[in-house]
């Protein structure tokens, strides 16, 4: 008889739960899963709050069981498109924000390698173009002969430097080409020759039409000989956040800067970089004279602003310049 009543509750209960499954599909589907979800939350937090924290892994554990609900619906109740749809919604919504977040992830990282690379190109091409005017007889890795020239440093960059473009990692992302406007440019720093300048070009993001998606910045080899050469030199500098050019006169042998007709004392020279401070307002600028920017520098003393310098530890670039003919 004991034996008899146990069966006969297992079937009572079973046959409850069938009937809310039948009776009740869009509350078992939708309503009874959020809730539940919600409450578990809740509670989960609460015990994280008061130092429970395994019970609190424990309540967010079983979040993840509420599709095997909606599947056991799915599979006894009689009305099936409730659970069917929200094992879709339940589980597609998730899916696809994990799709486009990751795609989010990807492309800032495909876009911040790309201006990465355009940035060491600039560097890379500059330092080289040094080894020629300090008398070394190759440059670009010892691909060229000096004399530089601009289509000799192209060439020596294309072939000494082997990049991958992060849209598409078959393909080395330099290369001897004008063009930065189509989309297929996309991740490629471009290299062209125009008399003695050397242009770089970088589509970082697309539509590479627009503006913003695009990088460009140019060497002169014959600017970068006349700085190094000249004990005084005059350039005006664009701003690139405001419509303003001002006067930069550099006087190496008298260790003297003037700029926006304001007098600055050259105080430290490192590599291509000059550091140069205001005398009037304690305001700080350094001037590479192989890309032809302007940039600030952080450090509260002049050994703390040499150990950024040694960092490579600027600001952003504020100004280009250019000689004054």
């Amino acid at each position: 008889m004991k034996k008899a009543k146990k069966t006969k509750t297992k079937i009572g209960i079973w046959k409850r739960i069938k009937d809310v499954l039948d009776n009740r599909p869009w509350s078992s589907a939708f309503t009874y899963p959020i809730a539940f979800i919600i409450l578990s939350v809740i509670v989960g937090t609460i015990f994280f709050t008061i130092g429970l924290e395994n019970l609190g892994a424990f309540f967010v554990f079983i979040i993840y069981l509420t599709p095997l609900w909606v599947l056991f619906g799915l599979i006894v109740s009689k009305r099936r498109f409730p659970y069917l749809l929200s094992l879709i919604i339940g589980l597609g919504i998730p899916i696809f924000l994990s799709v486009v977040v990751y795609q989010g992830f990807t492309e800032s990282a495909q876009r911040n390698a790309t201006k990465t690379m355009h940035a060491q190109t600039i560097k890379y091409i500059s330092a080289e173009i040094q080894k020629c005017k300090l008398g070394d007889s190759k440059f670009m890795n010892n691909n060229q002969d000096c004399p530089a020239t601009a289509l000799k440093t192209i060439n020596g960059a294309v072939a000494t430097m082997t990049d991958k473009n992060p849209f598409d990692t078959a393909k080395n992302s330099i290369r001897q080409s004008d063009s930065n406007t189509n989309d297929e440019d996309v991740g490629y720093v471009s290299l062209s020759a125009s008399g003695s300048n050397i242009i770089i070009k970088t589509c970082s993001k697309t539509p590479c039409r627009k503006e913003e998606n695009r990088l460009q910045a140019k060497i002169s080899i014959e600017d970068i000989q006349s700085i190094i050469n000249a004990d005084a030199v005059e350039l005006n500098c664009k701003y690139k956040a405001a419509d303003k050019t001002v006067n930069l006169i550099i006087d190496r042998k008298n260790q003297s800067v003037k700029y926006d007709g304001r007098n600055y004392r050259i105080l430290y020279i490192l590599g291509d970089n000059i550091y140069f401070r205001s005398e009037h307002n304690y305001s700080d600028v350094v001037y590479n004279y192989s890309t032809n920017n302007l940039k600030g520098v952080f450090g509260s003393s002049l050994d703390g602003i040499k150990k950024n310098m040694h960092m490579n530890a600027y600001n952003p670039v504020f100004a280009n310049c250019y000689i004054k003919k």
